[in-house]
């Protein structure tokens, strides 16, 4: 089923023109965490220090975050970023069960 959604194109940290899943799931996931830790995006990105654009991209799934970037996310979202891979490994499986809900 995996392979039924589109297929991601490597990038680091620039644009992606097709959306893998697995970048769909951390961008609702990051959404998701952020909202319920009752933080703007422009405060995570201060707390992160990435740009306020940056975070909105990585939320719209436009951007794939480098492992230095989401483990500065974990830290300021209060939790480890194994933590929040096993979030997105969820999410992942929901999306691919059609059950997500982003």
């Amino acid at each position: 089923m995996l392979h039924d959604l589109q297929e991601a194109r490597v990038t680091r940290g620039e644009k992606t023109t097709e959306t893998a899943p697995i970048v769909m799931a951390f961008a609702a996931v990051l959404k998701r965490l952020r909202r319920d830790a009752g933080l703007s995006q422009s405060r995570l990105a201060e707390a992160s220090r990435v740009s306020l654009r940056y975070v909105a991209a990585l939320e719209a799934a436009s951007y794939q975050p480098s492992i230095t970037v989401m483990q500065n996310l974990a830290r300021v979202l209060g939790l480890p970023l194994s933590e929040m891979m096993r979030l997105v490994e969820q999410e992942l499986a929901a999306l691919e069960n059609g059950t997500s809900h982003a």
